[in-house]
């Protein structure tokens, strides 16, 4: 392997784009996290049917590992 020294470029100005910051905005990841905690509710209650409500926040947060949700916020989405 050996660099070609006669190569020449006419473009002076190399683009490089950078990524959109819109993918890691605080109000997307609450959304997401909301749509994901009603999703475990739901799975949950379609297995066990009846459920008590304590018993479902510790289902709900066990199912949930990948991110700690406030259980102020999984009680919000049960009511």
């Amino acid at each position: 392997f050996t660099a070609n020294a006669k190569f020449t470029i006419n473009m002076r100005k190399i683009r490089i784009l950078m990524p959109e910051k819109t993918s890691h905005n605080a109000k997307k990841v609450e959304e997401d996290r909301n749509h994901a905690i009603e999703a475990s509710i739901v799975r949950i209650m379609k297995a066990r049917k009846t459920l008590r409500h304590q018993q479902l926040q510790m289902e709900v947060l066990s199912q949930l590992c990948f991110f700690k949700p406030n259980p102020r916020v999984i009680k919000k989405r049960i009511e």
